[in-house]
């Protein structure tokens, strides 16, 4: 079982929506997601686990010039993927800003991983990674990103 663990700092004028999103969210009813579209917020993580990262196929046009999620790593065909990063431990940072509608992150982002998401991964994960639903394993993940609409 991996677990991901860390301390953080967030300051904000909105309980939630810090433009960060994470398969690791509490689980709240559809009524309860819908965030205002204002305010400001910052969130600072230090993150420490093992780090899983698929990397799609930088070198073809169609990675840059879009491709409808062709070559979104998370979701593409495993013709699309070239390799994924396996570090089995790492300590690494995570920022978060948000400003009225804008909002970017970039660092060390947890998921987790169990058959019900085995699917959705299917095409990188190994299947001594999937957890279960009841201990499901949890990972970091290298990403950034710039957000105009708010992610629980």
């Amino acid at each position: 079982m991996n677990k991901v663990y860390g301390v953080q700092f967030v300051l904000s004028d909105f309980e939630k929506g810090l433009w960060w999103d994470s398969d690791m969210e509490v689980k709240v009813e559809k009524k309860d997601r819908d965030l205002p579209m204002k305010g400001w917020g910052i969130k600072f993580a230090i993150m420490a686990g093992k780090l899983v990262r698929p990397v799609g196929k930088i070198y073809k046009k169609e990675f840059w010039c879009g491709g409808k999620g062709q070559f979104n790593p998370w979701r593409c065909p495993k013709e699309n993927i070239w390799f994924t990063i396996r570090v089995p431990f790492i300590i690494m940072p995570f920022l978060s800003l948000a400003w009225d509608k804008y909002g970017f992150y970039i660092g060390a982002k947890p998921f987790t991983v169990t058959p019900g998401h085995a699917e959705r991964y299917k095409n990188w994960i190994k299947d001594e990674e999937i957890g279960t639903e009841e201990n499901p394993n949890e990972y970091l993940a290298l990403s950034l990103s710039g957000r105009t609409s708010r992610t629980w």
